[in-house]
């Protein structure tokens, strides 16, 4: 996990000293309104340039098994610009769907998430209830760690676990 984090802040590094973003604009916190998004999305500055640098690193987590839901960046608001493909998903009229397929660019500001964007310690795990939208939930543990962008703390990396199967694996290996 603590790679995968560190990979994220190389990558972030590399853009800024590239020139692709400035340090002001990664850290920005100039959440624009996406219109007419249910549930409300944003678009801060850093958007685009977390398209197009993050999506190897959180795809390429879904492969460490099959107990891997989601791997996603969070800054220390609990805002997550840039998400796995399959909940990066277009908004539709329904916000049942939305909240389940279209989880970028919105902010998982609760507890676990807030948690995992703050946190400074080499690694966090976590335990939460996850909102999949119209009342249906899904238990899981959450692993962070932080990603470093030129000595400051931008947030974390989250890779999220169904707790069924990591439970069902410890048993097996008993």
């Amino acid at each position: 996990m603590r790679a995968r984090a560190a990979e994220v802040s190389r990558l972030f590094e590399d853009g800024v000293r590239s020139g692709r973003i400035t340090m002001a604009a990664l850290f920005s916190a100039d959440y624009a309104p996406v219109p007419g998004s249910n549930p409300p999305q944003f678009a801060p500055p850093f958007v685009a340039f977390t398209d197009a640098v993050l999506p190897p690193v959180l795809e390429g987590a879904l492969r460490l098994g099959e107990n891997v839901v989601f791997c996603a960046a969070v800054n220390r608001d609990g805002f997550l610009p840039t998400h796995n493909r399959k909940f990066s998903q277009a908004q539709g009229p329904d916000p049942v769907k939305n909240a389940a397929l279209s989880r970028n660019r919105r902010f998982f500001d609760d507890r676990v998430g807030l948690a995992a964007g703050r946190s400074t310690a080499p690694f966090l795990i976590q335990a939460y209830r996850r909102d999949m939208g119209g009342g249906a939930f899904a238990t899981m543990k959450d692993i962070s760690a932080p990603i470093i962008v030129q000595g400051r703390h931008w947030g974390g990396l989250r890779i999220g676990y169904r707790a069924e199967t990591v439970r069902l694996g410890l048993e097996r290996a008993a």
